[in-house]
C-alpha cells in the first residue's frame, strides 16, 4: 500500500532508506533506517549508465547489484517487521523502492512511500513555516558561561526544548565546533528540526541563537520567534561563568589546544594582536581559567550585551543560574505562564 508523507509520518511505521550510504548520510528522514539496495560505487555506475547509455542499460546493472543483495536485505527487512509495519523510500518512490515492495506485494505489513524522499522534502519545506507560527516560544537569554544550555537539557524532561546547538553540532561562536562532530547538512539540519515540531505540542523552550549557528541558516520562522518572542535571562558572576566553562568545556579545549589559538586569531580583527598573543600564551601555559576570563571581557560580553540591549521589553523574569534550585525555579515560573 501507497502512504502519503503526511501518513507515514502520523502512523506508528518504521521507515526504511534504501538509497545508498552517501545520500542517506547527507540528508534523511530523522530515525529511518538505513538498508541500502545499491552501495555508493553502484549507484555511481548505474547512474553513469543512465545518463551515457540507456535507462535499459541502467536497468540491467542494477539488477546485477542488486540481485545478489536481496536475500541479505530482505533478512534486514523481516527483522524490523518484528517490530512493526515499515514503509520503504527512495529518492523518488521509483525502482529501488518499488523493486523491494513487490518482494512483499501479498504482505500488508510493508508500504511504499509515495514520490520518496523528495517528496517528503517537498512536504517538510511547505509545513516548516505554519509549524512554527503557530507554537508559542519561550527564549532563553544569557551571556556566555551562564549553563543556559545545561539548564533548557534538565527542563527537557518536563517541556519541549528545541536543543539547535545539539542539531547543528555547534555551540554558536567563532569557537563552537571544538570538539564536536562535524555539522549536518542543513537539509538534515531542517529535517530534524521538523521532526521536532511535528512530533511535539504546546510551548516551545528555546535557547536564544543568531541566525547562523555555525555554516547553517536557522529558519527564518525561527528565527523570528527567537526575536519576538517573551524571554527569561540568565545571569551570574564572572566567577561561576568562568569555573562553569573550564568544568564543561576545559577537557574539549585542551584536546583541541591547537586549533583553539588558530581560531583565537581569526579574533585579530576584534581583539588586536597583543590580546591574541596573550590569549595564545595562556593556553599554551595551560592558565585555562584565565584565557577564559579574558575571551569573555574582551570578546563574548561585548558581543552578546549589544544584541541583549534590544530584548529587554520582552523580559518576563531574571534568574541567578548559581543558585543551587535555579532549574527548579524556571520550572515553576514556567508552570505560571502555562496555567495562569
Amino acid at each position: 500500500m501507497e502512504l502519503s508523507v503526511e501518513e507515514a509520518l502520523q502512523g506508528d511505521y518504521i521507515l526504511i532508506d534504501l538509497r545508498s550510504e552517501k545520500e542517506y548520510g547527507l540528508s534523511h528522514i530523522p530515525f529511518a533506517a538505513s538498508l541500502p539496495l545499491l552501495d555508493d560505487e553502484a549507484r555511481a555506475i548505474v547512474g553513469f549508465a543512465y545518463k551515457q547509455i540507456s535507462r535499459e542499460e541502467a536497468f540491467k546493472l542494477g539488477l546485477d547489484h542488486v540481485l545478489p543483495k536481496l536475500d541479505f536485505l530482505k533478512k534486514g527487512i523481516d527483522k524490523l517487521l518484528e517490530k512493526k509495519e515499515v514503509v520503504l523510500y527512495c529518492s523518488r518512490g521509483g525502482m529501488r523502492s518499488s523493486s523491494v515492495y513487490k518482494l512483499y506485494a501479498h504482505d500488508n505489513r510493508v508500504h511504499l512511500l509515495e514520490g520518496g524522499y523528495k517528496a517528503y522534502r517537498k512536504f517538510i519545506l511547505d509545513k516548516m513555516p505554519s509549524e512554527i507560527e503557530k507554537r508559542d516560544f519561550l527564549v532563553f537569554q544569557g551571556l556566555t558561561g551562564v549553563g543556559k544550555t545545561r539548564i533548557l537539557q534538565e527542563l527537557a524532561a518536563d517541556y519541549n526544548v528545541l536543543d539547535l546547538e545539539l542539531l547543528a553540532s555547534h555551540r554558536g561562536s567563532v569557537f563552537g565546533g571544538l570538539g564536536l562532530d562535524e555539522q549536518p547538512s542543513q537539509k538534515q539540519f531542517q529535517n530534524d528540526i521538523f521532526s521536532f515540531l511535528y512530533s511535539t505540542e504546546g510551548l516551545i523552550l528555546v535557547e536564544s541563537e543568531s541566525s547562523k549557528i555555525g555554516k547553517l541558516l536557522l529558519p527564518k520562522e525561527i528565527r523570528s520567534k527567537i526575536l519576538t518572542s517573551p524571554l527569561f535571562l540568565i545571569e551570574a558572576p564572572m566567577d561561576y561563568r568562568v569555573k562553569f566553562l573550564e568544568e564543561d568545556y576545559g577537557v574539549k579545549l585542551r584536546e583541541n589546544k591547537d586549533e583553539l589559538i588558530e581560531d583565537i586569531w581569526m579574533l585579530k580583527s576584534q581583539l588586536g594582536s597583543e590580546a591574541c598573543s596573550e590569549l595564545a600564551e595562556l593556553l599554551e601555559r595551560d592558565e585555562m581559567a584565565r584565557a577564559i576570563e579574558l575571551l569573555l571581557i574582551n570578546y563574548y560580553d561585548p558581543l552578546y550585551r549589544h544584541s541583549m540591549k534590544t530584548s529587554e521589553e520582552r523580559l518576563l523574569f531574571t534568574f541567578d543560574a548559581s543558585k543551587e534550585d535555579v532549574t527548579r525555579e524556571i520550572g515553576r515560573k514556567i508552570n505560571e505562564i502555562l496555567y495562569s
